[in-house]
């Protein structure tokens, strides 16, 4: 990727007007240009609240002779909260230009604007209130014995391609890799005491490595504890909760595995610990706020998280079936999802019908039954999010085949620790026609059921920090 340029001397892009709500007419403005006459200019539009710093629209003009051009947004911009916003770069043939200095406007502005005097204040009023957010210490300052500390979780397994804020700390991605040379050594000295004859190429077995092994790290940098232990503690807890959003957000199964926490005597002397917790990835490989690095996101599941014990619980289970390496085991732990939720969100005796308008097939079709209810939890979802749950739940022909295989693959796992599909006793029982359905295609029926369990765990934990105080 080239380092960006500086525009022409005399560039200025810019948001028309200075401040404005919710619909108004609202225009990108570029005057100076001339080098730039008759060319098409790709403009992105990005903005900060008191929450975080994102891309919020993009457009192409073309600059005249003049080297003037502008372009109205249509219909505006529309955002929840106050906004500042300004153009971040402008890209012309395929180089990337970015502003020494840029001209803000506002969205949405909490306070009455006279002149463009008004508009620097309000942007540093919103950049403090964004820093007060996560800038405030982890664990009481004022507790007995407290001291402050300042402390690292380092995470392995999930891959981070930005930072991502929280109160307290900040996930941070790390580019590099352990190094493997020892594996493949060992590797080597093992083949080598059985006498065969192939090398363990290391080169080879370093890049198997390397690119299972994403590392990220929690920093938090004021942390009050009484000791370093103490101070571990608390920041092992925050991570813990990060790594169950995280599990949601980057479909991946990341663990600590090393806590470095220091203190700054009065004498300026310092006193460390190493803790160690201790390993490939599986989750998104995707970056950005596309696939499941939005901030603001990030703090509502966190919020979800510590407001619902239940759903604490489910987001655990969660993370544990992404990282179970059993197919039979992850189809119980996903399914024990649904019906932890079904059971707490759905009441019982009520009878359950199926799209067609029918009703649940045999005498067991009402919610006081763990099928049926897990099947009226997940059509309720589909519905509410206009979802086809028939395309969702491919390879099933519907929704209803699909909990009844689902659920045929966590009796096989409960009752017998696996399913085995020729098994006698197995094919004796009544959910063993619905369990072998998943037997020509089982990654894609297990697909089918995480992406379900997925989008019910993340809507009940962003439905539960909807509360969370985004004006404080």
């Amino acid at each position: 990727m080239t380092e960006p340029k500086v525009p022409p001397a005399g560039l200025a892009a810019r948001l028309l007007p200075g401040w404005f709500s919710n619909g108004d007419r609202v225009a990108i403005n570029v005057t100076g240009a001339g080098e730039w006459s008759g060319k098409q200019v790709q403009v992105a539009v990005f903005g900060t609240d008191d929450v975080e710093v994102m891309w919020i629209a993009g457009a192409t003009l073309e600059i005249d002779s003049d080297g003037n051009g502008e372009i109205e947004l249509a219909g505006g911009l529309s955002l929840n909260r106050e906004t500042a916003l300004w153009i971040h770069s402008l890209i012309v043939d395929g180089d990337t230009f970015v502003q020494p200095v840029v001209a803000m406007s506002i969205l949405n502005p909490t306070e009455e604007m006279t002149s463009e005097a008004d508009i620097q204040p309000v942007y540093r009023r919103i950049a403090a209130a964004q820093e007060e957010r996560y800038s405030q210490p982890l664990g009481e300052p004022d507790a007995d014995g407290a001291v402050e500390h300042r402390v690292v979780l380092v995470i392995e397994g999930v891959l981070l391609t930005q930072s991502q804020r929280v109160p307290s700390g900040e996930m941070r991605p790390w580019s590099a890799r352990p190094s493997a040379g020892e594996q493949a050594q060992t590797l080597d000295d093992i083949r080598q005491s059985l006498g065969w004859a192939m090398p363990i190429p290391e080169d080879w077995w370093t890049q198997q490595v390397q690119a299972k092994s994403p590392y990220a790290y929690l920093l938090c940098p004021r942390v009050y504890g009484q000791t370093h232990e103490a101070a571990a503690g608390l920041v092992h807890d925050l991570g813990r909760e990060l790594i169950a959003v995280l599990a949601l957000t980057r479909q991946a199964s990341a663990r600590p595995i090393a806590t470095i926490v220091e203190r700054v005597e009065p004498d300026g002397r310092v006193e460390g610990r190493l803790l160690y917790h201790g390993g490939g990835y599986s989750g998104n490989l995707l970056g950005g706020f596309i696939s499941g690095e939005s901030q603001s996101e990030i703090l509502q599941l966190t919020q979800g998280i510590r407001s619902d014990p239940l759903l604490r619980l489910c987001a655990d289970l969660y993370r544990e079936a992404l990282a179970e390496p059993s197919a039979d085991a992850r189809f119980l732990r996903l399914w024990s999802i649904l019906e932890l939720l079904s059971g707490a969100r759905v009441g019982e005796g009520q009878p359950v019908l199926l799209s067609t308008g029918s009703e649940w097939p045999g005498q067991h079709g009402t919610t006081s039954y763990a099928a049926p209810r897990v099947y009226q939890l997940l059509s309720e979802h589909f519905r509410a999010r206009n979802i086809d749950a028939g395309a969702a739940v491919q390879p099933a022909v519907d929704l209803y085949q699909a909990v009844r295989a689902w659920y045929g693959r966590r009796n096989a796992t409960g009752h017998y620790g696996r399913f085995l599909a020729t098994d006698p006793v197995q094919s004796a029982q009544s959910w063993h026609r619905w369990a072998v359905l998943t037997s020509s295609s089982q990654a894609e029926w297990l697909s089918a059921l995480r992406r379900a369990v997925e989008m019910i765990l993340r809507a009940e934990l962003l439905n539960a920090g909807v509360t969370l105080d985004l004006e404080s």
